[in-house]
Parts: structure tokens; sequence; C-alpha cells
């Protein structure tokens, strides 16, 4: 028992646990925000539009670098990739942690399309050109903390009928 006290009070999670959301202004909440305007887009162009962007939502949690992962349903391996919370200009904007999870997802995309799937996972294959799941398919809703300083997003995928 006290062993997995001492456990969780070295490696548990942050302070705070509330999910990070991405929305444009004007869109409505939870439809999130597409990776692919993400991408193209600069930082300040996204902080101006995006609900919260200019928001440093990691202060006082105490993390200098959060580990972002990706887990794919039918891909064997799971893709954790640091982010830095603490730049030279202070803690990071919402909009600065979007970009960086929007290249995450964009270099992950570009990994996947050439890895074998799943069978029984077809339908979540990853696909830069062809038939699947295309980047631009791909919204952020938020991120949300694992546990320790393990983040993950949470996103929405465009329907079959409009790929």
């Amino acid at each position: 028992m006290n062993e997995l006290k001492s456990w969780q009070g070295r490696f548990g999670p942050p302070r705070t646990t509330k999910a990070v959301y991405f929305d444009w202004f004007g869109v409505p909440h939870g439809f999130g925000v597409s990776v692919m305007d993400l991408c193209a887009r600069s930082v300040g162009a996204i902080a101006d539009d995006m609900v919260g962007g200019y928001d440093q939502d990691f202060t006082g949690l105490g993390l200098k670098t959060l580990n972002f992962r990706i887990a794919w349903p039918g891909y064997a391996e799971e893709w954790i990739r640091p982010i830095q919370v603490h730049t030279d200009y202070g803690i990071l904007y919402r909009a600065d942690l979007a970009a960086h999870i929007a290249s995450q997802f964009s270099r992950y995309c570009e990994k996947a399309e050439y890895e074998n799937i799943h069978p029984s996972e077809a339908q979540w294959r990853i696909s830069i050109s062809g038939k699947g799941i295309q980047f631009r398919h791909i919204h952020l809703v938020s991120v949300v903390n694992l546990y320790g300083d393990v983040w993950q997003a949470d996103i929405t995928v465009a329907p079959p009928h409009q790929r």
C-alpha cells in the first residue's frame, strides 16, 4: 500500500486535469478545428480566431514538457513526442499547443500511411492520397491528461460520406 502511495506521489497527474478545448469563434463548441487549417496558418492567426487562443492553460501545473500521445485504432505503435510547455516567451499559448499537435498529427499520418494496419480495423486506415482517413478529415477537439505528463488529443474524423 505504501509503495502505491509513493508511486502516485511521484508520477501522479498534475494538480488539474481539465481538458483544453480548441474552438474557432463563431463555431459551436465541440466541433473542433481542422488540423489541416492549423498547419496552414500562423500561430498569431490561429490565436486571433481561436476561443482562448492566447490562454496559457498550463500555468501553475509545474510542467516544463508534456508528452503528447497518439494511439490510432489498428496501428500497433503509439506515437509519443515531447512538446515544450515553457518557451522563450513564457508558457505555451493554447494556439501554440494546437499548432504543435497539428504538426504531430501531420507527421503521424505521413508515417502511418506506410505501415500495416490490423485487418479488423481497416475502416481506420490512414491514407495521404488514397482511400481511407486523410489528414484533412481530422479535427482537433481537445487535449486531455491521461496520467502524469502524458496528454492525448480528442479528435473527430469526417464521416465516410463527407470524405
